[in-house]
């Protein structure tokens, strides 16, 4: 990756909006813009931006809803200097206010409807409704901004498991470099790319700088129940199981969970699917093609590494070694894309991100890894198989059992899109413990007996219920 490994996220976009200035870019609705257009609105919250102090170091909070504005921020943000902060706002005032408080955000670029909300944020408040109207009257910055690799590009909040927001600081060299290897694998010059995931998800920049850094067009919607005619569609698959997905669709792009079966049967044979593993911590890191009349059971594999550039391994959990090929471990990725780590919470950080001690000779950049919480083993195909969190291994009765395959096994049987199994209260009088399966659609006909083959007994649910409507998180996880 080192030939790549000097670029910044809106240098891709810049060097192709030079290059095909008169392509259209950017769509929402019927409202679109062309690459020098964009580049033209952008420089102008760039320009904004740089008269209010903002530029390399700085944090800058972008609260939109979908539409033009909202990537006209985050570039503007970039092109600025600063990291910018996605904030969504379905989130409670106070949390949003909260969060900026913490990364020390010194400006926020909102509509205009959440005025009111935000009035108690005391930085610099850039109101963008019209992106066009800006422009007209904010000229680009006098000089523009020296942004390196190992800068901030993007912090993004996410719950994960306990609930409490941690803020992830990834920078523009790993994210810039893998966007410049990988995006032919999803658009090239003209090619119209959906949008649909939620900003605050890490793979809206994928969604935004793949296509922006090849000439494709970005197509902004709300979902993927009513989306406009696209070529390449990203979205997680359990979203798959509820759309109907257009014969027409060149490529399907799955990440941020595994897929189903009955997100695959949806998917019409000519359609292309690729399965690409990454987390908020760490850019794409796997990638996987599928076969839409393949086994089942291939759907565990997360592919291989997209290129020697992203080393992985497999280690025991508690111990830190590397353990053999074929044996069950926790996956440690290593290598530029990896983040810097959680904004404000380091112990945190130096738990999940640590010196590899089989990397010792390597510099520091070099030997930093990252631990994922996720259970794989590496196949003789050469192939990682995803088996689940390491913290959702349950204990039951003294038996280890790993939700995940549980799991697997209930979603192979057909009518069933999704499945969760979980520890509940059993015999309230003696305090005992019994697994549960919660199985959607409600309506899906599934009873203990009918998985029961191929599972060992303490593996097996107590009892199953039906469940349509499951909670989600803002990415729709």
């Amino acid at each position: 990756m080192e030939k790549d490994a000097g670029m910044v996220l809106h240098t891709l976009f810049e060097q192709t909006a030079r290059r095909v200035p008169t392509l259209p870019a950017l769509q929402w609705k019927a409202d679109s813009l062309t690459y020098e257009e964009l580049d033209r609105v952008a420089d102008a919250v760039s320009g904004w931006l740089s008269r209010k102090g903002v530029g390399r170091g700085s944090f800058v909070g972008v609260l939109q809803e979908r539409g033009l504005e909202m990537v006209v921020a985050i570039l503007g943000s970039l092109k600025a200097g600063a990291a910018y902060l996605p904030l969504l706002p379905s989130w409670p005032t106070e949390q949003r206010l909260e969060i900026l408080d913490e990364a020390g955000c010194c400006c926020l670029i909102l509509q205009s409807a959440f005025r009111c909300e935000s009035a108690s944020f005391t930085g610099a408040k850039l109101e963008l409704d019209d992106c066009r109207a800006l422009a007209r009257v904010e000229p680009p910055p006098a000089e523009r901004a020296e942004v390196l690799p190992m800068d901030l590009a993007y912090l993004i909040y996410t719950s994960g498991s306990t609930g409490k927001p941690k803020g992830v600081m990834m920078h523009h060299g790993g994210t810039a470099a893998n966007i410049s290897r990988n995006a032919h694998l999803s658009c090239e010059e003209g090619t119209r790319c959906s949008f649909s995931n939620s900003y605050t998800f890490d793979v809206h920049v994928a969604d935004i700088f793949k296509p922006l850094s090849v000439g494709g067009v970005v197509i902004v919607t709300r979902d993927i129940f009513r989306i406009p005619p696209v070529d390449t569609l990203s979205t997680l698959p359990s979203r798959v199981t509820r759309a109907r997905v257009p014969r027409a669709l060149k490529r399907i792009i799955f990440t941020g969970e595994p897929p189903t079966q009955a997100s695959i049967v949806r998917i019409p044979s000519t359609t292309r699917v690729l399965n690409i593993f990454g987390a908020t911590e760490f850019f794409d890191a796997t990638l996987k093609i599928i076969d839409v009349h393949g086994c089942p059971s291939k759907l565990q594999s997360i592919g291989k590494p997209l290129g020697d550039y992203v080393p992985l391994w497999v280690m025991d959990p508690d111990s830190k070694e590397l353990l053999q090929s074929g044996a069950v471990g926790e996956l440690v990725v290593g290598g530029l894309q990896v983040s810097r780590g959680y904004i404000k919470r380091p112990e945190l950080t130096s738990y999940k991100f640590f010196q590899a001690p089989w990397l010792a000779s390597e510099k520091q950049e070099g030997g930093r890894v990252y631990r994922t919480g996720d259970l794989v083993r590496l196949c003789q195909d050469e192939e990682y198989e995803y088996l689940g969190r390491v913290e959702q291994q349950l204990k039951l009765n003294g038996h280890r059992i790993d939700c995940a395959t549980v799991e697997n096994k209930l979603t192979s049987i057909e009518g069933v899109s999704e499945a969760v199994v979980v520890l509940r209260d059993g015999d309230l009088e003696r305090g005992q413990l019994v697994l549960v399966a919660y199985v959607s659609p409600s309506s899906a006909a599934v009873s203990v007996s009918s998985f029961r083959d191929g599972l060992p007994a303490h593996m097996v649910p107590t009892r199953v219920v039906g469940i349509d409507t499951w909670p989600r998180t803002s990415s729709g996880k």
